[in-house]
């Protein structure tokens, strides 16, 4: 990950909103720990998966939002971006590949978003790209996002 972000700004991970992807982003959660050991990873969370990040050492928090998945609530997404705006985020780190999961970094102004990037549906919303192909492994791609900087443009399996 670049640093675009202050030092010791915090970073924000948006996890796929399901259970298990919910878990498994605590990898991701440890290499950051590990590669930027002075700034704190928060996590966006649903209420369903918010009691999970009690059992995440190294996450600070959990943002707690219910979005819709079927409908863009754009009223809903700017008052997540009010939230995230006060919390003076440096990165953030969107693992879902919608134009909807960047839309909150996007508005609330956090100055490094990292996402990957299947189809150009939402390229205006995020920062640095990670173009990967159907058969890429997406723990390994954000364990690659996490450890190296994330400014490639390009990886393989």
């Amino acid at each position: 990950m670049a640093t675009k972000g202050r030092a010791g700004s915090p970073i924000l991970l948006i996890p796929y909103m399901w259970i298990g992807d919910f878990v498994r982003c605590h990898s991701v959660i440890k290499v950051l720990r590990q590669r930027w050991p002075d700034r704190p990873v928060d996590v966006l969370s649903t209420t369903l998966c918010a009691p999970l990040a009690d059992y995440m050492p190294g996450l600070r928090k959990a943002v707690i939002v219910d979005l819709p998945r079927r409908r863009l609530a754009y009223s809903q997404h700017r008052a997540l971006a009010d939230r995230l705006r006060a919390e003076h985020y440096g990165s953030a780190l969107i693992m879902p590949r919608t134009w909807k999961a960047a839309l909150a970094p996007y508005l609330a102004g956090i100055p490094e978003r990292i996402a990957i990037l299947r189809s150009l549906c939402f390229i205006a919303a995020i920062d640095s790209i990670a173009f990967v192909s159907k058969f890429t492994s997406t723990r390994w791609i954000w364990t690659r996002l996490a450890v190296t900087d994330a400014s490639f443009s390009s990886s393989s399996n």
